[in-house]
């Protein structure tokens, strides 16, 4: 019990010379006194009891001897005793109801109160009989615990990606090659979805190119990048044409697509591919 002398001096000052007192000061000697006795009836430690009780009667000496007010000349060790069995002040209110726990509190009491039984049962010497309820706090505790791993596991999986995003430390995925592309297009193709195949293999040949940083394609972009390829390479611009003649069709002009229009396209990809390698080496 910790005692906050500089206001317990003043209340017991007036308890211990049994004189009238303003209500407000009455009012804050009653709240103090009803908390401390309250403490004092839940505590079952024998020796804390009487270290409070102690306590008591030291700031009633230390009050009775400062005689800020005319103290009577009864031992402090009554004055106290009569304090201590004033059971209305155990019960004291100042009529307005107390704010109840939230949950929060009465979870973490419990687990506290279980907390500590299961270690008194464990390191104590008592008798079998307490064996069963020593288990049955056992599972409790072990539920409790495992109910609170999975509320962390809930809020770490909920708070992670958004401290990523607010860090810029999301991972990027890697940009894909022409030669990835290639094969995302081959399997397509495999799968009987050739305009998605003419598609890849058109991304495939820009990534060969180094012009896969063309996101939004519109056809007066695929316009635009076959002149920028022409105006680059004549070479490379005959399998570019195919290729995004081919693109245009299936998107654009919505032509069906067939095995043999992938094949003219693919071919075209492969001599694009093999002549930009040449020509990257080549400077």
């Amino acid at each position: 019990m910790i005692f906050d002398r500089g206001v317990i001096f003043a209340l017991l000052v007036i308890a211990a010379a049994q004189a009238p007192a303003p209500a407000g000061v009455q009012n804050a000697q009653q709240r103090w006194t009803s908390s401390n006795l309250r403490s004092i009836a839940a505590t079952k430690d024998a020796h804390k009891r009487a270290a409070i009780r102690a306590s008591f009667e030291q700031v009633l000496q230390a009050a009775r001897i400062a005689a800020v007010v005319p103290a009577p000349h009864s031992d402090p060790r009554t004055t106290a005793a009569a304090i201590l069995s004033n059971h209305r002040l155990y019960h004291f209110t100042t009529g307005s109801a107390s704010q109840p726990e939230s949950w929060l509190v009465r979870a973490w009491n419990w687990f506290t109160d279980r907390w500590s039984r299961l270690l008194r049962l464990l390191f104590s010497r008592g008798q079998g009989g307490t064996l069963a309820s020593g288990l049955g706090d056992l599972i409790l505790l072990l539920a409790g615990l495992g109910f609170l791993y999975f509320l962390a596991r809930i809020a770490y999986a909920y708070v992670r990606p958004q401290g990523a995003a607010a860090t810029g430390s999301i991972p990027m995925r890697r940009t894909p090659t022409s030669d990835d592309l290639y094969v995302q297009a081959q399997g397509a193709a495999r799968s009987g979805e050739y305009v998605r195949a003419v598609a890849l293999l058109f991304q495939a040949a820009l990534a060969a190119l180094g012009l896969n940083n063309e996101r939004a394609l519109r056809p007066e972009t695929v316009g635009a990048l076959r002149r920028r390829v022409r105006a680059n390479s004549a070479e490379l611009s005959i399998s570019f044409d195919v290729i995004a003649k081919a693109l245009t069709a299936a998107i654009y002009a919505e032509r069906p697509m067939g095995e043999a229009d992938f094949a003219t396209s693919s071919r075209a990809f492969e001599r694009l591919r093999h002549s930009a390698g040449q020509l990257a080496a080549g400077q």
